[in-house]
C-alpha cells in the first residue's frame, strides 16, 4: 500500500470512531499474502510424502500379519511354514531386518546343513542387536557358533 492509501485508511478509521455507522464500500481490501517458493515447496513435499505413506500402509499391515503368522509357526516348530511366511514378507519388504533374522533362526532350527548356509546369507550385511544375537545363538549349530564367538573376540 502506498503512503497515500495508508493516510486515507487512517482518516477513515478516525471517521469510524466518530460515526456510529460503518460504510465498508470506501475501504480498500488487503492484498493477499504470497508465500515464498521454499514454503510452497516444503508443503508440497510433506503432502506427497504423507500420501505415499498412506499408499504403503496396507502393505505394512499385511506383512505384519504374515510376520506374526511366521512367528507362530516358528514357535510351534513348523519351520517350513515359518520360512514360507518370512519369504513372503521379504518379497513385499526386502529390507525387513526382522524377517531376515526370523528366517535365519528358522533355517538354523531345521538342523539341515544346507539351510545353515541360507541362514548365514540372510544375516549378511545387517546389524543385529545383542538380544536378537542371543536368540540366534540359541538355535545356531555349535560349529557356526564358534565362528561368531571368534569374530566377537576380534571385533
Amino acid at each position: 500500500m502506498s503512503d497515500e492509501e495508508i493516510k486515507n485508511n487512517n482518516e477513515k478509521i478516525d471517521d469510524i470512531h466518530n460515526d456510529d455507522e460503518i460504510n465498508l464500500d470506501n475501504y480498500t481490501s488487503l492484498t493477499p499474502h504470497k508465500y515464498p517458493f521454499l514454503v510452497l515447496y516444503f508443503i508440497s513435499l510433506i503432502s506427497i510424502t504423507t500420501l505415499y505413506s498412506f499408499y504403503l500402509l496396507p502393505t505394512y499391515f499385511a506383512t505384519t500379519k504374515i510376520l506374526k503368522n511366521g512367528k507362530k509357526a516358528y514357535f510351534t516348530k513348523n519351520y517350513h511354514e515359518a520360512i514360507n511366511c518370512f519369504k513372503k514378507v521379504l518379497l513385499k519388504i526386502p529390507s525387513s531386518q526382522k524377517a531376515k533374522i526370523s528366517i535365519a533362526k528358522a533355517y538354523f532350527a531345521t538342523q539341515n546343513q544346507e539351510n545353515y548356509i541360507l541362514a548365514l546369507k540372510y544375516l549378511q550385511n545387517i546389524e543385529i542387536e545383542s538380544e536378537e544375537l542371543q536368540e540366534i545363538k540359541l538355535v545356531m549349530p555349535k560349529q557356526l557358533l564358534v565362528l561368531f564367538e571368534e569374530k566377537e573376540k576380534k571385533g
